[in-house]
This record gives C-alpha cells, sequence and structure tokens, in this order.
C-alpha cells in the first residue's frame, strides 16, 4: 500500500485511465495481440496503439506501434507468420481531400512477425477507405469491405464544385455502396468479390475459405436496423445469396468451426429491436434455423459476443445484472459452465484449446488484460497498465443495491459511497440514468465512470437499472414498450426513496444527471417534481415529436411508443417533458454536441428555449465537431468538470462555501480570476530532487464599469496544501509556499526567470473596459503530491489536486488532476 494519501478521482485523472482493447489470440494460443486506448492531450484526441504480450509468462508486453496514427483491429494471420491491423492517419498525414473523413485515411497495414524482423506495410490502398476485413483461411491474403469510389469526371466534377464553393447539397441524393475485395499479400493485387450495396456492414469467410458470410440492412440507413440479413457470396466471386428470412434484424454473422453452419444474433421477439438477443443458427443453405442460446438466461452482451475453441465448445459474454460475465457450452449442450468475477467483462478473445484472454474491469480496478489458460482458478493479470493511476488515486466503494418499484418489481442499482462516508451520515446525492434505454449501469471502472468524479466530491450517487435495462432478462428488457417514462420513472424515483430510508441521501440535497435517454429521464423527472435541487441534461429528449421528426433513427420513438406521432398524439404528448415544461423550477444544464444526428440538437435548443422564455435557471453548452456522446478529449473534460461544478453550486448546504476550481471564475472587487491550468513542468538547467516545478496560469479580467486599477505581485500569490475532514471540508494548511520566479520561454525551452518583486500595475482605459491580462508563476512542490488551493490576493481559493510523482520520472510537461 502506498504511504501517501492517494487523491479523489478528478474529470482529468478519470479521463487518464488506459484501457487495452481488440483482442486477437495467435493460433498457437502463446502471443495476444492488442491496441491500448491513451488520452493525447497535446493532440486533443485519444490515441489506440497496438501491443503484443506472450501467454507463458515470459517478457513484458511489448509496444509495436508509435506514431500520430493509430491502429484498431489486429488480426493473426492463420500461420502466425503475419500480424494485420488496421491504420489510421492522422489527418495532417492524409490528402487535401476537402470530403475525406477517417474511414478515407483507414488502410490494413501488416507486420511479419516470424521473429526475422521487419517494418510494417500497407497492404490496401482503398480510396474512402476500410470498413471491416479478415484473413483467408490459407494466410494468402485478405478479404476486406470498402466504399466504392466517386468514379472519375463524377469525382472531378465534385472538386471542381468545392473549388467554387458550389457546395449546397441534395439529401441522398447520392448513395454508396459498400463493396467487398479481396487482396493477394505477394502481389497486392486487389479485386472485387461482390458488388454489394449501402448496407453491408460486417464479413466473415468460411473454415474453408470458399465462402463470405456478410450483414446488410440493404439501404445503409441508421432508421433500417430491422431489416438487416445474413447472405453468402463465393470467394472467387458469384451470385450472392439470401440465408434468412423473417421480421427482424440479423447482425454479427460467425462461421462455426465446422464451417456447416452461420450463427448470428437477433432479438427473441424479432419484431422488437430491445427484445433480449439470442444466438441464432441456419445451415448454409439458409435451412433448419435453430435458437442456440435458448437455454441461456442471461442476455448476450457486447462486440464479438460468442466464439469457439477448436474443440467446438462455445463461449458467450453474457449481461447479469450489474455485471458481464462468460459462459459456455460443450457442442450442441446446455450452457452449464460459468466464469463469473463479480466484474464487467468487456471483451474476450478464445484461444484453439479453449484458454480465455478478456478485457476486465470492477468497482475497485482498472481496464487490464487478463488471461485464464485452465478455465479455472483465478484469472493471471498480463498487462498492469494503470498501477501508478491506482497508486494515486483512491476509487470510493460502489455496491450493488436493491429497492422494490411501486408495483413490487425489484430494480437493482449500484450506490457509490462519497469519499470519507460515515455510517449514518446524510449528504448530497446524485442519480445518474444511463442511456439506452436498453442499456445498464455496471460494475466497472473506466474514463467514462463519471459516479467516482463525483463520489470524489462528496456526493452520494445513485445509478439504477431501471425496467428496459439490458441484463435482467426479456421480459424486464420489454417493460417499457408503450409507457415511456412510466414505470421506468417510477423505478428510479422509489430508489431515491429507498436512499433516503436508508439515512444515506439528504432528501433536501438531490441531483440528477443523464444522457441520450438518461437526460430524457432526467428532463421527465423535473418536469413531475421539484424534489430535485438541480438537473444536468446532456443530449437528452425534451420533445418526442422534435426528437422523431428530427433524428436519424425515427423507428427508436414507433418501436417504444408502439406508433409514430400521428397515430398516437396524445401519448407522445402526455410523455413529452416539453408538454409541462412551465412546472420546471429545476436549475438545469443542458450540453450537447452541434452534429449529433441521434438525439437531434433541436432538443436541448427547445429546453434551453423554454426555459429561458419561463425565466427559469437555466445553462447550455454546444460542442463542436460532437455527435451523439462526446469524443474529443478536452470536450469531455469540460464536460465532467462543469457537471461536478453544478451540483457544487445547487447541493452543497447553506453556507458552505462553494468550490473553485481550474477554469472557473472568481470575483473580487471588480475584477475576475480564472485559473487556466495548472501543469508540472521541466525547467532548463535545473535539477529536480524531491520536489517538482508547477506552473500556474492565470487570467485576470476586469469587469467592473469603474476601471478600477489592479497591482500584480508574485508576492501576493502562494500555494497551501491543505487537509480535508471527512466532509471535505478544510481543516488545516502548511505554511503557504510562494512562487520561486516566473517561466519564460527561451528557444524553445522554458526557463525561470526567479522571482524577486515582479510586479505589474493593470489600470483599464476608459476604452479598455474587459481588459485582460494573462500570468504565470512557478512554485517548487514536493513529490507526494495532495490537495491544494491557489490564493492570490483577496480571490476565493482556487482548489485542485497534484498527483504524487510515479516510480518512474519521465520528468515531462502534465496538467495536474483538476
Amino acid at each position: 500500500m502506498p504511504s501517501h494519501r492517494r487523491l479523489p478521482v478528478t474529470p482529468r485523472a478519470l479521463l487518464e485511465i488506459k484501457s487495452p482493447t481488440d483482442l486477437a489470440i495467435s493460433r498457437d494460443g502463446l502471443r495476444i495481440a492488442y491496441t491500448v486506448e491513451e488520452v493525447n492531450w497535446d493532440d486533443n484526441k485519444t490515441d489506440q496503439h497496438l501491443f503484443v504480450t506472450r501467454t507463458d509468462g515470459e517478457g513484458e508486453p511489448r509496444q509495436l506501434t508509435r506514431g500520430s496514427a493509430s491502429e484498431s483491429l489486429p488480426l493473426w494471420s492463420p500461420d502466425g507468420v503475419w500480424l494485420a491491423f488496421l491504420r489510421t492517419q492522422d489527418e495532417s498525414e492524409d490528402s487535401a481531400d476537402e470530403e475525406a473523413s477517417e474511414a478515407a485515411r483507414t488502410q490494413i497495414w501488416v507486420l511479419p512477425m516470424d521473429g526475422l524482423g521487419g517494418e510494417a506495410e500497407q497492404l490496401t490502398d482503398a480510396p474512402r477507405g476500410i470498413g471491416a476485413y479478415e484473413w483467408l483461411p490459407d494466410s494468402s491474403g485478405v478479404v476486406y469491405l470498402a466504399r466504392e469510389p466517386r468514379h472519375g469526371a463524377l469525382q472531378v466534377s465534385y472538386e471542381d464544385r468545392l473549388d467554387l464553393e458550389d457546395d449546397a447539397v441534395r439529401e441522398r441524393s447520392e448513395v454508396f455502396r459498400q463493396q467487398i475485395w479481396s487482396i493477394d499479400l505477394k502481389d497486392k493485387a486487389a479485386k472485387l468479390i461482390h458488388a454489394g450495396d449501402p448496407g453491408v456492414g460486417e464479413i466473415t469467410v468460411s473454415p474453408d475459405g470458399l465462402q463470405i458470410a456478410y450483414s446488410t440492412n440493404y439501404t445503409g440507413e441508421e432508421n433500417d436496423y430491422h431489416l438487416s440479413d445474413i447472405w453468402t457470396v463465393p470467394t472467387a466471386g458469384g451470385e450472392a445469396r439470401r440465408l434468412t428470412l423473417g421480421p427482424g434484424g440479423k447482425y454479427h454473422p460467425r462461421w462455426h468451426p465446422s464451417g456447416e453452419r452461420v450463427f448470428f444474433i437477433r432479438a427473441l421477439d424479432p419484431q422488437v429491436s430491445f427484445s433480449q438477443p439470442n444466438i441464432y443458427s441456419l445451415t448454409t443453405l439458409g435451412e433448419d434455423l435453430k435458437c442456440e442460446s435458448e437455454s441461456l438466461t442471461f442476455d448476450v452482451a457486447g462486440w464479438r459476443a460468442f466464439d469457439w475453441s477448436k474443440s467446438g465448445t462455445m463461449f458467450v459474454s453474457a449481461a447479469d445484472g450489474v455485471a458481464t460475465i462468460i459462459v459456455s457450452r460443450e457442442n450442441e449442450g446446455g450452457f452449464t459452465e460459468r466464469f463469473a468475477f463479480d466484474a464487467h467483462v468487456h471483451e474476450f478473445a478464445v484461444a484453439q484449446d479453449g484458454a480465455l484472454a478478456f478485457v476486465m474491469s470492477d468497482a475497485e480496478n482498472c481496464p487490464e488484460l487478463y488471461w485464464l489458460p485452465e478455465r479455472v482458478g483465478k484469472p493471471e493479470a498480463l498487462t498492469d497498465l494503470n498501477a501508478d493511476w491506482h497508486v494515486a488515486y483512491a476509487l470510493q466503494p460502489v455496491m450493488p443495491v436493491t429497492w422494490n418499484a411501486p408495483d413490487g418489481l425489484e430494480i437493482e442499482g449500484l450506490l457509490t459511497y462519497p469519499a470519507g462516508y460515515r455510517l449514518g451520515d446524510r449528504c448530497p446525492m446524485v442519480v445518474t440514468a444511463h442511456g439506452g434505454p436498453y442499456a445498464r449501469s455496471v460494475l466497472a471502472t473506466t474514463s467514462g465512470s463519471l459516479h467516482q468524479v463525483l463520489a470524489g466530491d462528496g456526493f452520494a450517487v445513485l445509478s439504477p437499472n431501471y425496467r428496459g435495462s439490458e441484463g435482467y432478462g426479456n421480459e424486464f428488457g420489454l417493460a417499457i414498450r408503450g409507457d415511456l417514462g412510466g414505470g421506468d420513472y417510477s423505478d428510479v424515483i422509489a430508489g431515491v426513496d429507498w436512499a433516503v430510508e436508508q439515512g444515506i441521501a439528504d432528501p433536501e440535497r438531490l441531483g440528477i444527471v443523464g444522457s441520450s435517454y438518461g437526460g430524457y429521464l432526467a428532463n421527465l423527472a423535473i418536469s413531475r417534481s421539484n424534489r430535485f435541487k438541480a438537473a444536468v441534461s446532456a443530449f437528452g429528449i425534451f420533445s418526442l415529436v422534435s426528437d422523431f421528426l428530427n433524428s436519424e433513427t425515427p423507428r427508436w420513438e414507433t418501436e417504444y411508443l408502439a406508433g409514430t406521432y400521428w397515430d398516437k398524439p396524445e401519448q407522445y404528448r402526455d410523455r413529452s417533458p416539453v408538454t409541462a415544461a412551465p412546472n420546471i423550477e429545476t436549475p438545469v444544464l443542458i450540453m450537447h454536441g452541434e452534429s449529433d444526428g441521434n438525439t437531434f440538437y433541436s432538443n436541448s435548443q427547445e429546453l434551453y428555449t423554454a426555459l429561458r422564455l419561463l425565466s427559469k435557471p437555466v445553462e447550455m453548452v454546444r460542442y463542436p465537431r460532437e455527435g451523439h456522446g462526446f469524443a474529443e478529449p478536452m470536450h469531455r473534460l469540460d464536460e465532467m468538470r462543469r457537471v461536478r461544478a453544478w451540483f457544487d453550486r445547487y447541493l452543497r448546504c447553506e453556507g458552505e462555501v462553494q468550490k473553485q476550481r481550474i477554469g472557473e471564475g472568481v470575483r473580487s472587487d471588480g475584477w475576475e480570476l480564472t485559473v487556466a491550468s495548472v501543469d508540472i513542468i521541466s525547467l532548463s538547467g535545473r535539477e529536480t530532487k524531491g520536489h517538482r516545478f508547477m506552473e500556474v496560469d492565470f487570467v485576470l479580467r476586469d469587469i467592473s464599469e469603474t476601471g478600477r486599477a489592479l497591482s500584480v505581485a508574485t508576492r501576493d500569490a502562494s500555494l497551501v496544501r491543505v487537509r480535508t475532514d471527512a466532509a471535505g471540508s478544510v481543516v488545516s494548511g502548511a505554511r503557504p509556499l510562494r512562487p520561486i520566479g516566473i517561466p519564460v520561454q527561451v528557444l524553445g525551452q522554458t526557463v525561470l526567470a526567479e522571482a524577486g518583486a515582479w510586479r505589474f500595475d493593470l489600470k483599464p482605459g476608459k476604452d479598455d473596459r474587459g481588459l485582460t491580462a494573462p500570468f504565470a508563476v512557478v512554485f517548487a512542490v514536493p513529490d507526494a503530491g495532495g490537495r491544494y488551493q491557489f490564493r492570490y490576493q483577496d480571490f476565493t481559493p482556487v482548489e485542485f489536486d497534484v498527483p504524487p510523482e510515479p516510480p518512474s520520472n519521465e520528468n515531462d510537461r502534465r496538467e495536474t488532476s483538476a
């Protein structure tokens, strides 16, 4: 155990969790290829690079790729000689084509893995990029999916129009097919196998290499997910043949190792997409439909949800309440073996001999790669990606809990206790409502675990899996069909009542936050009750009519409400938060991505406009370039900081000092101070021993109408390490640290201009209202880290956490975990 006090999890700290993904086991079972996702703060993106590790315990994991490009989906050639992967080039390395997308920059690369060495080389050069791929069984090449390009003169005409800014777009005027190709590893000659259609999305090669199975919804439209079918086409080319018949979407085709049947996933009730997912199979002639998971009492869950060993043992990942487990069956038998770890298995892969590799996290551990060679005993961790993270930060306790809904149905959820919680304490509580609604809250710790940020800030967090969630069987998942905002809403409120009755939640300090469908529940909750004192709605539904008419998937409403809005106008109206907008008194923070085609941006705009017209407390933040959910690290950081600050503002006790943090302005006598960033830096020519150099960048802005002068001096700044009690209140502080100087850039390096009597006088002129001036000071802080307050003159202190120096000091510049 570390000797220092670990820090509560903060937004920046959460985003620095690393995650392994895309597992691929070599045919001999000795090596696992995978990628690691890690935030790249400098370029404001998430990098994904390729690693390989041995399963026999020899050697450490080895990183295979670096640089600005990202890699994904590694696949071993059947003979083990090559490792293929998808590489997405950074935009700066791409052509100047204004239509270029990430897909257009994604190509298949291959890396020799025979021990003789060699560099990775690009295998494909598809004009619009690669969507999916798979090796041929003889390792001679791969088959892949690629969008057809705009041909010849049409492309020239398109580029000419762009040059003239003649860029009007007629909706659905161009529809491109997704085509199936093969490419030979030796001569790199690409061959078109099947012209395809716009809806082809997945491909898989038969064990004998003679057939390709693929899924398609025919149109490529997001709204036509229910039309998806499985087809086959000869690898040598020829006529495609449809395997599946009947209603409902069929997805994720996989060949049985014998090559005699094709397996796929379909909803138990094919008319309803959120009915329990099950595994079905057909012969290669499209006959003898079987439900292969009929004996499975859990919901099939996850990407790559099933696979086989060489002997025919089938493994399936399944949603079991708040956990995700792996179950297995021998050949045609029932699912009798269960690998349960009271955790969340993110994904898994099966070796030829039946050994399992999987990525797992739980309430106490970040995602790591594990190996279970004998399918018994305790799995062995093959990676330790987040060891330094766990040394620096303390996760708050998370417990599965249950309560009864008004109709007696048992509801499960997760309760996260606040930092320093003592039995019997009542504390502010935030409800986090998950999206979907066919989704769930799970026992996992990832870069999206907002509950840990809120708990680290002193809030209890209740995450209910209300009816309609996955992981509780078919009947539970279908329970809100035709009843949106009915039983599910009651389940959430019953959970809040339970937490109050248990003496955990303070009934006067309740908040609610939700994204997507969770945002809908948050909007609905505050339109029906004033018991929540603060709410956050992230890309949530406000008007079911507007969402139906603007979303790229209007079928969602017709499935959950069992009809269109012109068929059931009263139900659309009665279940829409907009109908009760005048009842909303709760302060609402709204966040939405400008490019969200799922829950369209109009939802949040209408909520914001309605509350402004009604003079209700509301703020709205929109994020450029973001779709349904936020991807860019700086946007995700901003999102979590705003959510935390919103609940700080409205759920703290009366008289309790509101915490000020990085990015939040504090005011004093006509001026506003904002700490923009706090970074650990390197100073040229200066060594660190037992301490590090910290740069605090802050901005002063004139907000008065008087033009009051302000004298800025380094001696007025200080840094204090604080100790807090269980409630998070400051109980003592060490002797203040004073700045040792100001940072100066010289020839690309940071040097220190030592502190003396640095002083600057700011006096806005009559035409200089809003004068803004940036400043920076440097402190020497101990390696142990801790919670600090930056204090300047009479401004409210700004608080942040400084992680301890990890054992291996790379001495690089990084922002503290605020």
